[in-house]
């Protein structure tokens, strides 16, 4: 049998484990681009195209869209070829089962980048003929967009795919995101373009707050002595730098177009997330010091409803069902801007979703808008993490003692 013979059967394989999952992926990889699509090239771009002019008169949305395409191949790519990855090498064993046979190692790569390039020409197809329902394509020569994704995706694949070979655990892999692909992810000119004004305000700001520079990097110091999970330990750090990322992207560059344990984990991150924001001064009231205590509660709501949910899930591709719930909370509940861009009868469907609540919560305390309806903010976040506890306990015992 011919190389190019050998490095089919791995790819049969692969097709023949995916014949299993691929539902939940085709609902993801449909879904994903129309929420963002949704959420930022119309929703955000109604206040973007108000207030500036897009490099050759484009609309927010047909800027937008090919740079989320683009970003799109990139994760996907670095998440194939990450865990999945390592678990045929380490966890499965499945490339050792491979090797058994007269397959080569070269074959056992070829058939697993050949998966990947699947993989993602069909995301792209879908991500394409999305943004073209948008009509945010406005030549023929977008069809070429497809195969332009595919190669950005194997580009960022097979390094990916020879780190997971190398490395013993998958630890690094968090840190890999968190520090390479959400840096690239916000500002490589998906969301704006690269020559924005703004950044040199930023880079300004940052050397006038020198002298508290000093005092960040204790807080830093503190908290990596802090930590109790020795193998853990990069994951939490690392958690400290992505409320950086998050907001010099969504703070800063878009204002020029706008103007383990979980509860530990989740103050860790919201305590992270509070200091940078105190840093950059966008905080403008004392009430902000209980947004630690605010997002604990936050915590809590959305921990309740997870592990009740986790108790429903037949294998970990359910997940992605997560992901369709958790996605368009997070893009269409007020996070990026008011929700009164939407149709009266759609912004009560949003007032009645959990993370709203929470955002509402936080951001009254931050900016000292506090009122009354922040009880009902607390006491919708509690209701919730408590009715998911008691139906977790109860689907457990049901489980497991039988």
């Amino acid at each position: 049998m011919t190389s190019l013979g050998l490095a089919v059967r791995p790819l049969e394989f692969f097709f023949t484990r995916y014949k299993r999952v691929w539902r939940g992926n085709a609902v993801t990889s449909v879904a994903t681009p129309v929420f963002y699509l949704l959420a930022l090239g119309v929703g955000l771009g109604v206040f973007v195209d108000r207030s500036t002019d897009l490099p050759d008169g484009v609309s927010y949305l047909e800027f937008v869209a090919p740079g989320l395409m683009a970003a799109t191949a990139m994760q996907v790519a670095t998440l194939e070829a990450s865990w999945p990855v390592l678990s045929a090498i380490k966890w499965d064993r499945q490339y050792h089962a491979m090797l058994a046979s007269p397959l080569r190692v070269g074959d056992v790569v070829i058939g697993q980048q050949a998966f990947f390039a699947f993989r993602l020409v069909t995301t792209a197809v879908v991500y394409f003929l999305v943004i073209v329902l948008f009509g945010a394509v406005s030549s023929p020569l977008g069809v070429l967009a497809i195969p332009v994704m595919v190669l950005v995706g194997l580009a960022f694949s097979a390094p990916m795919a020879a780190w997971a070979a190398h490395t013993e655990t998958e630890v690094s892999f968090i840190a890999i995101f968190r520090f390479l692909i959400l840096p690239m992810f916000l500002f490589s000119g998906t969301f704006f373009p690269i020559w924005s004004s703004d950044m040199t305000e930023l880079v300004a700001r940052m050397r006038q707050s020198a002298p508290a520079r000093p005092a960040l990097g204790g807080l830093l110091i503190v908290e990596r002595n802090a930590m109790v999970y020795r193998r853990a330990w990069l994951v939490l750090v690392s958690g400290f730098f992505e409320p950086l990322f998050y907001l010099f992207f969504f703070v800063y560059p878009l204002q020029e177009f706008i103007g383990d344990v979980i509860f530990i984990r989740a103050m860790l991150y919201s305590a992270a997330y509070l200091l940078v924001i105190v840093a950059l001064g966008l905080v403008e009231s004392p009430w902000a010091l209980l947004a630690l205590p605010a997002c604990f509660v936050i915590g809590f709501g959305f921990a309740g409803a997870g592990i009740a949910a986790v108790t429903w899930m037949r294998t970990w591709k359910d997940f992605d069902l997560v992901q369709l719930i958790m996605l368009p909370m997070f893009m269409f509940s007020a996070t990026f801007y008011p929700i009164s861009v939407y149709p009266a009868v759609l912004e009560w469907v949003v007032r009645c979703l959990p993370l709203y609540h929470g955002i509402e919560l936080v951001r009254s305390l931050t900016t000292g808008t506090v009122g009354a309806f922040q009880l009902v903010n607390v006491a919708y976040l509690l209701g919730m993490g408590a009715f998911g506890l008691f139906l977790s306990s109860r689907r457990i015992d049901r489980l497991l003692l039988k």
